[in-house]
This record gives structure tokens, C-alpha cells and sequence, in this order.
């Protein structure tokens, strides 16, 4: 979380404390959340896809596709907001 125009008054160490709070947080969603609904359906369809074995590589080759778009955006959007935070300084 970037601090908002209102609330620029942060210093460098303040700043970094959030940052790294908000990165830890994130990954932890990451991690708790996220990985843990896709182990969930990934078990799921397993035990239908047991016999088609060419049904079970589609899938998974098109959740990982599906998966590396959504982290990438996840960065891409990051970036942005960093960028668009640090050009109010310009």
C-alpha cells in the first residue's frame, strides 16, 4: 500500500517498514489463499481425470498459462502504482 497524496508524510524508514509489511502480506494471501484453492481444484480434477491422461495435460497446461498471466499482472500492476507514486516527487 502506497500512501495516498494526503498522507505523504512518511520517512524513508517508515516508508520501507510498509512496503515490506504490505510484500509480506501479499505473499502470504499468496500463499494461504491462492495456492491453496488451486491444490484444492487440482485435487479435484485429478480424481475426474484419471483415466485421459491428454484432458489432465490441457488442463494443467492452461492453468499454468492462466496462472503466470495472473502473477505477472499482479507485478505489472505493482510497477504502475510504484511508478505513478514516485512521479508525484518528479
Amino acid at each position: 500500500m502506497l500512501p495516498d497524496k494526503k498522507n505523504q508524510t512518511l520517512t524513508i524508514h517508515n516508508f520501507i517498514e510498509l512496503q515490506t509489511k504490505t510484500i509480506g502480506d501479499v505473499k502470504n494471501k499468496l500463499v494461504a489463499e491462492w495456492h491453496k484453492n488451486v491444490a484444492d481444484i487440482y485435487q479435484k480434477e485429478l480424481s475426474l481425470m484419471k483415466r485421459n491422461k491428454h484432458q489432465a495435460l490441457l488442463f494443467f497446461e492452461s492453468n499454468a498459462t492462466l496462472m503466470s498471466n495472473q502473477l505477472r499482472q499482479l507485478v505489472s500492476d505493482s510497477l504502475v502504482l510504484y511508478k505513478n507514486f514516485f512521479l508525484r516527487f518528479k
